[in-house]
């Protein structure tokens, strides 16, 4: 067997503090993993207590976890994984469970086993348990990393170092493939480190409304889960709904509804008790905006009862608490709410919604998340609905100065400075508006993601600059932003503003009208080419179109 480190008596000791780690060589995918001593948990009772992790590269988090402890003469592996505190933990942080079966650790220790699946990701693990010389010891580990940490464990009750040779199939591997029927090799560390970073972009973009990023960061999540999973797999419904979400959130109704629909019954079957009363929030932003309005309330109440239950459960679990991600999940749904209560004019109702969703966005986050922008934002909405302008003016302040300071320009300021100039003109405060609306305008000419349509703040704005200073030159500024769903009418209007005063610029509009007809059609095109089947696709038109 070839060695490829060096001889145990030749190896640095083994780890004795935190932070210090030693190679483990490669795991079944080819993936260069090392052990590291970690800091074991201030709730541990048994002061001798040693934790590890396992690093590979493709992911910089651990990718399973190992623990030596005191063990009493009257040790069970078997019960050690199904009674007790560690199989109580076990049981929130996994799902399907294979019953205990007896097995061999690093080919020589009598042990136990557990085949599971995580909740979060639904990605197969291997529980084991096993004891040697009043020491107990166990890990929790990606299929393709159980060789390396029984190499590990063995390392650990010899007190000998580790011989760095090709990763063994084990017992452990051929009882795992046996029965969960899947290959130890099927997925890698890196594939989990992808998902799991994508997801975290993919959540991050979409609070910063950056749409089409988020859409592509949570794509690319679904075609690894896809790939390593198939396309029916319960966990591909959480990025299918997301994916859903950015198209929403981008004004693309008609896509995101149609996938919503196909990641209804996924998410219904997830591990993950919080993914369907998610997919429940979306729903109901898709039926708000089809102008469902008792529907969208319908859907997000029932949406925020579902997470208040799962907050309420997890606070009883010993150790629990109402922190994240559970308040996080009922104070979106209660924003969710909040804009259903807006859209259908219950705005008393919505400004309850809101501070429900900020209390617990506080508890979740702190007090300078973005998402408590976000909650600000629309507690301005409804406030403005009310009539009480000064509230509103206050609360579109805080999200335009968090955001802001979060990202600077780009869609997030956008929409709050939109909404603080529409506030502004309630108020007939003239200057102040134009201030926001040129914030507005800043923005979208900052970033490429911001799709400005003609609507009624733009109305306004080019009222104001006929009525000041700012003139048609400034309106046509504004104007050649105009992108994507822009109406003849809208056009005609703001052609007609400018042209008061400067006629050539009447023309240079009616070009980028003819130029926006121009794009919708062949965007039309392209759609119509997509949907068809690949069999009756004519492969020049389209990258033609597309071009």
């Amino acid at each position: 067997m070839l060695c490829l480190g060096v001889l145990p008596a030749q190896t640095a000791p083994l780890i004795s503090t935190v932070g210090q780690e030693i190679a483990l060589g490669d795991n079944l995918n080819g993936e260069v993993c090392r052990l590291r001593r970690t800091t074991s948990p201030k709730s541990a009772k048994d002061a001798t207590r040693q934790d590890f992790g396992i690093f590979c590269e493709g992911w910089t988090q651990s990718s399973g976890f190992i623990v030596s402890f005191t063990a009493d003469p009257k040790f069970n592996p078997i019960d050690h994984l199904t009674k007790g505190d560690f199989a109580g933990q076990m049981t929130n942080r996994l799902a399907e469970c294979s019953p205990a079966a007896a097995s061999k650790v690093a080919e020589r220790l009598a042990g136990a086993v557990r085949f599971c699946r995580r909740r979060d990701g639904g990605w197969p693990v291997v529980v084991t348990s096993a004891s040697a010389n009043g020491r107990g010891y166990v890990f929790e580990m990606l299929p393709t990393n159980v060789p390396l940490a029984e190499r590990a464990v063995e390392a650990i009750a010899t007190n000998k170092g580790v011989v760095i040779k090709q990763a063994p199939r084990t017992v452990l591997i051929q009882q795992f493939e046996t029965t969960m029927n899947i290959s130890a090799t099927q997925f890698g560390v890196g594939d989990i480190g992808a998902v799991r970073t994508l997801t975290l972009l993919g959540e991050e973009e979409l609070v910063a409304a950056r749409y089409v990023a988020a859409e592509r960061a949570w794509g690319k999540a679904l075609e690894i889960l896809q790939r390593v999973f198939g396309a029916q797999h319960p966990d591909t419904g959480r990025p299918m709904a997301n994916m859903a979400r950015a198209m929403f959130w981008q004004g693309r109704i008609t896509e995101a509804d149609e996938l919503l629909k196909r990641a209804e019954p996924l998410v219904k079957r997830s591990r993950r008790a919080g993914d369907f009363p998610e997919w429940l929030a979306y729903r109901s932003g898709i039926e708000r905006r089809l102008g469902h309005d008792e529907a969208a309330l319908a859907l997000g109440e029932q949406a925020l009862e579902r997470r208040r239950e799962l907050q309420q459960a997890a606070s009883r679990q010993p150790g629990g608490s109402a922190r994240a991600p559970y308040a996080s999940s009922v104070a979106h749904s209660a924003l969710e709410l909040a804009r259903d209560y807006t859209a259908s004019g219950r705005y008393k109702d919505a400004i309850g919604a809101i501070e429900q969703s900020l209390r617990n966005y506080s508890l979740a986050y702190g007090e300078t998340h973005p998402q408590i922008g976000w909650t600000y934002h629309q507690q301005a909405a409804a406030y403005l609905g009310l009539g009480d302008l000064v509230h509103a003016r206050d609360a579109a302040a805080k999200a335009l100065t968090m955001h802001d300071y979060l990202y600077g320009d780009g869609p997030a300021v956008f929409l709050d400075a939109v909404l603080a100039g529409r506030i502004a003109v309630r108020e007939q405060r003239t200057e102040q508006a134009l201030d926001y609306f040129r914030r507005a305008v800043r923005s979208a000419q900052a970033s490429p993601q911001i799709v400005l349509r003609p609507s009624g703040w733009l109305s306004s704005y080019m009222d104001l600059l006929s009525a000041g200073s700012g003139g048609p030159a400034e309106a046509f500024n504004a104007a050649q932003l105009v992108r994507g769903g822009v109406t003849d009418e809208a056009i005609r209007a703001m052609a007609a503003r400018a042209a008061a005063d400067e006629p050539e610029i009447a023309a240079v509009v009616r070009t980028l009208q003819d130029a926006q007809a121009r794009v919708a059609d062949l965007r039309g095109r392209l759609a119509e080419e997509q949907r068809k089947k690949p069999a009756e696709r004519n492969p020049q038109d389209m990258p033609r179109l597309s071009a």
